[in-house]
């Protein structure tokens, strides 16, 4: 795994601005599970760039907690991601900023974002 060196622009807790993200985002429909530490959850990813994801779940978090992300590929293989909770909305799902994954899951994913464009 190595880490991701390019870093979104920061936003004040509670104050995320989605106009400022650093990469395009795509609309997907991609299963998911995470674990936190409120447990470990499934979960829907309903939007994806090179740098985050928006995750619909029920599962619990916070702004600033570190998690294990895994992505189900249309192919049927997991991809592991080491992600930092960006924002939280209770029953609705979270942001997450990718912190780390492997060079060759980054290129899935870059290959996912050009598919769904």
């Amino acid at each position: 795994m190595e880490t991701i060196t390019e870093k979104p622009t920061w936003h004040p807790p509670g104050r995320f601005d989605p106009e400022r993200r650093i990469s395009e985002r795509v609309s997907v429909s991609l299963e998911a599970a995470w674990d936190g530490m409120s447990g470990n959850y499934r979960a829907r990813v309903s939007d994806l760039s090179l740098h985050g994801c928006f995750l619909e779940t029920i599962g619990q978090t916070y702004a600033g907690e570190n998690i294990r992300f895994r992505l189900l590929m249309p192919t049927g293989r997991w991809i592991l991601i080491r992600c930092e909770v960006r924002y939280y909305q209770p029953t609705l799902g979270f942001g997450l900023r990718f912190t780390e994954m492997s060079a060759e899951d980054q290129a899935m994913i870059e290959q996912l974002i050009e598919f769904f464009r």
